[in-house]
């Protein structure tokens, strides 16, 4: 049975259920024809819904086409907790590189677009410049936010989330769980800063707080863990003896929890299955600005 879950101009999302008890959710483009990107899961009802989280927002990963203008309003709008844009400016000193120009925009057309999105800004959102850790490109590129008040918390009931991941047949700890509450209890605009939390490149346990961040669909995270074994129990372990030892010391500070749950869950590259060139999309060649 063939269900369309969102389609715009470019891209449609089906989900094809199968008599096994699982299905599968295909990107196409417009023409149709081969899939951009296929989700499996199982087929479960998740028990599970908010209006931050849905396929329209998995639109943005940056793995196809998509309307950069709606990106820009989408937490405004009350689709998103947090979005990431970015400025493709053209630039003349590297002219060579990025000709032809593909309409993209000035500083001045970037800065005029930003001006606007500040003015416009609800009193329920915060707009800033996001500090991203992506060097070594040779065009210019202008990087801002903008995200809801407060924490994820605020907006999505965790244990819901894990409720359903169960049911999706993701397994976790309480280290794992304490973990994400943690990420979700510290304030949305925290996760402007890549020293904090890189949401463009996540690992392990990092999947399930930027699908919340992002508002991607539980189901696409589900795959990406199964597919790629990020909750191992190595790392399961690694982080749950962090927590301890945060609870032990009583610290609770970013920056230790940085250093206690992403150095000694994370550091380790052979306990992790990495998905090499795969994300919640295909890997576009500037994906991990665009969010």
């Amino acid at each position: 049975m063939l269900e369309i879950l969102f389609k715009t101009d470019y891209v449609t999302f089906e989900k094809t259920s199968y008599k096994n008890g699982r299905c599968k959710v295909s990107v196409r483009g417009k023409a149709g024809g081969k899939s951009l990107m296929d989700y499996r899961y199982l087929d479960v009802p998740l028990g599970f819904s908010s209006p931050y989280v849905s396929w329209a927002n998995l639109n943005y990963c940056g793995g196809w086409t998509y309307n950069e203008a709606d990106l820009h309003t989408a937490v405004q709008r009350g689709q998103k907790l947090y979005a990431g844009i970015v400025f493709d400016m053209f630039d003349e000193n590297y002219a060579e590189q990025c000709k032809p120009r593909h309409n993209l925009p000035t500083e001045q057309d970037a800065v005029a677009i930003i001006t606007r999105l500040e003015e416009s800004i609800p009193d329920d959102c915060i707009i800033g410049i996001e500090k991203p850790d992506r060097q070594g490109y040779r065009c210019r590129f202008r990087h801002i936010f903008v995200c809801k008040q407060g924490c994820i918390a605020d907006y999505i009931d965790t244990e819901e989330v894990f409720s359903a991941y169960t049911r999706l047949g993701i397994g976790y700890t309480s280290g794992i769980k304490s973990c994400v509450n943690y990420y979700c209890g510290v304030p949305i605009k925290d996760f402007s800063d890549s020293k904090f939390f890189d949401y463009t490149n996540p690992k392990g346990v990092q999947y399930i707080v930027t699908g919340l961040l992002l508002g991607y669909p539980l189901e696409s995270t589900a795959y990406l863990l199964d597919k790629g074994k990020e909750l191992h129990p190595a790392i399961q372990a690694a982080c749950q003896q962090s927590f301890k030892a945060l609870q032990v010391t009583g610290v609770c500070d970013a920056s230790r929890y940085w250093r206690y749950v992403n150095r000694q869950a994370f550091a380790d590259a052979t306990a992790l299955a990495l998905l090499n060139a795969k994300d919640w999309g295909r890997t576009s060649r500037h994906r991990s600005a665009r969010r």
